[in-house]
C-alpha cells in the first residue's frame, strides 16, 4: 500500500511537472527590441493598441490585429474601419487623457515622428512603447512582423509575404533595367 502511494505521489508530481512546464510556456513574456534599441516586454499580448501615426494605424491592419486597436492618431483613415476609433494623437502630439480613457497595453509610437516627451511621458504611466522608425521597403515587412508578434497573432500574416512577394518582383524588374 506504501509503494502504491508513492508510486501515485509520484507520478501525481511528474504530472504537475508538466502541467506547471506548459503553463509556464503558455504564458511566456513576449520581448522584443524596437528601433530605438530599447528592450519593451510584454506579459501577455496586447489586446488593447493605441497607434500615434497613420501609417503603424495601417500596419496594425495588415499584421492582422485591427480587431485590438482601440485609438489612433488623426488622418488614420485606412482602412476605412480606423476612422470609427478614437483619436487619442495628432501632429501636435498625444492626448494623454484620451488615450488613457481606452486603456491600451500597448502604444506604437513613430521614433522620429512623435514628441520624445510624449513617449517618456507614456512609459512613466506605466504604458509599454514600441517605436518604429521605417526607412527602407524592406522595414515594412519586418514591422508588421513585429506587431503581430506583440498581439499574439498566429503564423505569418498573409500582408507580410504578399509584401515581400511584390517586392521580390519590383527587384527584379529594377534588376533588368
Amino acid at each position: 500500500m506504501i509503494k502504491l502511494y508513492r508510486w501515485q505521489l509520484g507520478q501525481a508530481l511528474a504530472v504537475l511537472a508538466v502541467v506547471s512546464l506548459f503553463a509556464n510556456h503558455a504564458i511566456a513574456a513576449i520581448v522584443v527590441t524596437d528601433d530605438a534599441q530599447i528592450r519593451v516586454e510584454l506579459q501577455q499580448p496586447a489586446k488593447r493598441i493605441g497607434t500615434l501615426a497613420p501609417f503603424l494605424t495601417e500596419l496594425v491592419y495588415a499584421a492582422d490585429a485591427g480587431k485590438q486597436l482601440v485609438g489612433v492618431s488623426a488622418f488614420s483613415d485606412y482602412p476605412p474601419a480606423a476612422k470609427f476609433i478614437p483619436v487619442i494623437a495628432d501632429y501636435q502630439g498625444v492626448a494623454v487623457e484620451s488615450l488613457l480613457a481606452t486603456k491600451p497595453d500597448l502604444v506604437l509610437a513613430w521614433q522620429t515622428g512623435n514628441r520624445p516627451q510624449d513617449i517618456v511621458r507614456l512609459k512613466a504611466l506605466g504604458i509599454p512603447v514600441v517605436q518604429f522608425e521605417l526607412k527602407t521597403l524592406a522595414d515594412i515587412p519586418r514591422a508588421i512582423t513585429k506587431i503581430a508578434l506583440l498581439a499574439g497573432v498566429s503564423g505569418q500574416p498573409q500582408a507580410v509575404t504578399d509584401f515581400e512577394f511584390r517586392l521580390a518582383i519590383l527587384t527584379k524588374k529594377m534588376s533588368d533595367n
